[in-house]
């Protein structure tokens, strides 16, 4: 159903692959258009809890329409990335899953998505995470992706 990665030496195992997700700071998800059935590809805030990708957006949307229409989506991240000048190439971790993208309903799951999200990102300003997420509550979904497929991949010497 998936390709296999064409370069297996440097595939790492879905564990570590889950922790490339879990350490890089940006992620690019791409949804199908519902305007003209093109790719649509966005940057979103992530996290991974239970082995599932959460990220947060509004309610309204270009990418929440698409995922509303077609839930299966991409997700690509670079968790590491760095020049190798005397080699003439970019050496990093990186890691790219296929799955399904769902709105989380269940309460206590948004509520832990976000958290987790606010300690991601927000750093010594989390104190406030408290207070943002309660008025975030009505105007804000979570969005849960559920796996299909997952590839890790490294350079060498990283």
């Amino acid at each position: 159903m998936f390709r296999e990665m064409r370069r297996k030496e440097k595939q790492v195992s879905d564990e570590t692959a889950l922790q490339f997700l879990d350490i890089a700071q940006d992620g690019v998800l791409s949804t199908i258009s519902i305007d003209n059935g093109y790719p649509y590809s966005t940057s979103v805030n992530h996290v991974v809890m239970d082995g599932c990708i959460y990220f947060h957006c509004a309610k309204a949307g270009h990418k929440i329409d698409n995922i509303l229409e077609n839930n299966k989506v991409s997700f690509f991240a670079v968790a590491e990335s760095k020049i190798d000048e005397k080699a003439y190439t970019t050496k990093f971790k990186s890691v790219h899953v296929f799955g399904r993208a769902t709105v989380v309903t269940n309460k206590e799951e948004f509520k832990k998505a976000l958290y987790l999200i606010a300690q991601k990102y927000t750093g010594s300003f989390f104190a406030k995470a408290a207070t943002e997420i309660a008025s975030a509550i009505n105007k804000t979904l979570v969005v849960k992706i559920e796996i299909d497929s997952i590839k890790g991949k490294s350079s060498k010497n990283i």
